[in-house]
C-alpha cells in the first residue's frame, strides 16, 4: 500500500519544500532525456507517465493504469492532494519567515525523538530500545537515520520551529477571563467588577469554565491565532493594553465572557537566525502544533481553491 500511495505522490520532489539544507537532500534528479518520462528516483520509483497501461495481470485477468489510478485516487487522493497543499503552505511560510532547518536542529530533534520512543517502548514492553530493535533485525543507528530522514519528523520539527520563533517573537497576552451563558448575567458582573469587586472571587464563584475558574480565571498566555478560542475573544484580548483592564463582554459559542488583562508583552523582532539557539529548548505539545498549522493555512492558503470536490477536505 505504501508504494501504491507513492505513486500518485510523484508531484512533489523533495526539493520543492526547502525544509532542510540543501545537503540533506542528496544530488538532484537527473534530467530526463528529451521527449522521455522522468527517470525513477529509486528502483521501482515509478511515476504515473511511466505506468504501463496493464499495471498487473493475473490468470488473464488484467488491472489496467486507468482503474488502478481511479482507485488510488479514490482511497488516497484526498490525504495526499492535502499533504501537498500542506507542503506548499510551509514553503511560503518558511521562506516568509526566512527558517531553515540546519543539521544541528534535526540532530537536536531527532535525539529528543528517540528519547521519548524509548521510554515509550520500556514502558509498554519492558525492553531496550535496543533489544526492541533486534526483533526487526534493525540497530539503533538504522532506527536513528529512519526517524532524522523522514518527512513527516522534518515537517514536524519545521512546524515546532516556527511556532517557537512566533512565540519569541510576537506580541503576546495573558489574561483572566469569566464566562457564564446569560448576557444580563455578564453584564451585572461586569458592573459589580467595575465597582471593585475581586475578579478571582467572582470567576471561581460564576464561571461556567470549571478549568480556569480554579485558577481566578487565569488562561496561558498565548499569541494571536493561539487561544484556541473565536476571534471575536481574542480580538477583545488583544484590544486590552494594561493590566487590570476589563472588556465588554463577548459573546462566543460558550457563552458570555468578561476578559481582564494580567499581563501584555510587545512584539520582540529579531531574526530566526539570532534566535536559533532558543529556539532549540523550546518544545511545543501535539495541540498547539494543529492549532498553530491552522492559523498558517489561514495566513497562507487564503487563494486556495479545490476544483476536484471529491478531493476536498471534509473538515479545514
Amino acid at each position: 500500500f505504501a508504494r501504491q500511495r507513492e505513486l500518485i505522490r510523484y508531484a512533489m520532489r523533495p526539493e520543492e519544500c526547502p525544509l532542510v539544507d540543501p545537503e540533506f537532500l542528496g544530488p538532484p534528479p537527473a534530467d530526463p532525456p528529451p521527449g522521455g518520462p522522468p527517470p525513477p528516483s529509486e528502483p521501482g520509483g515509478e511515476t504515473v507517465a511511466g505506468l504501463p497501461d496493464v499495471v498487473a495481470e493475473m490468470d488473464g485477468d488484467v488491472i489496467t493504469r486507468d482503474e488502478f489510478l481511479a482507485r488510488a485516487v479514490e482511497w488516497w487522493g484526498r490525504e495526499t492532494l492535502e499533504e501537498m497543499v500542506l507542503r506548499r503552505i510551509l514553503v511560503k511560510a518558511s521562506r516568509r519567515w526566512a527558517v531553515v532547518l540546519s543539521d544541528k536542529d534535526l540532530d537536536d530533534r531527532t535525539e529528543v525523538e528517540i528519547r521519548a520512543r524509548e521510554a515509550e517502548i520500556k514502558s509498554k514492553y519492558g525492553v531496550s530500545l535496543e533489544e526492541y530493535l533486534k526483533s526487526f533485525s534493525k540497530t539503533p543507528d538504522q532506527f536513528r537515520a529512519e526517524v532524522r530522514g523522514n518527512e513527516s519528523f522534518q515537517r514536524q520539527v519545521l512546524i515546532e520551529s516556527m511556532l517557537a520563533y512566533a512565540w519569541l517573537t510576537e506580541p503576546r497576552v495573558e489574561i483572566a477571563h469569566i464566562v457564564v451563558r446569560d448576557r444580563d448575567k455578564a453584564e451585572d458582573l461586569r458592573r459589580k467588577l467595575k465597582e471593585g469587586a475581586d475578579f478571582a472571587t467572582i470567576a471561581a464563584a460564576e464561571s461556567d469554565d470549571e478549568f480556569s475558574a480554579a485558577k481566578g480565571g487565569k488562561l496561558p498566555a498565548f499569541i494571536s491565532g493561539m487561544s484556541m478560542r473565536e476571534p471575536a475573544f481574542e480580538d477583545a484580548a488583544f484590544a486590552l493594553q494594561n493590566p487590570g483592564d476589563l472588556s465588554q463582554v463577548v459573546k462566543t459559542d460558550r457563552g458570555w465572557h468578561i476578559l481582564r488583562l494580567t499581563e501584555r508583552r510587545p512584539a520582540k523582532p529579531q531574526t530566526y537566525e539570532a534566535l536559533r539557539p532558543e529556539i532549540r529548548k523550546l518544545r511545543m505539545d501535539r495541540n498547539s502544533l494543529d492549532v498553530f498549522m491552522r492559523r498558517l493555512r489561514a495566513d497562507y492558503a487564503k487563494g486556495l481553491r479545490y476544483h476536484a470536490p471529491a478531493l476536498e477536505p471534509k473538515l479545514r
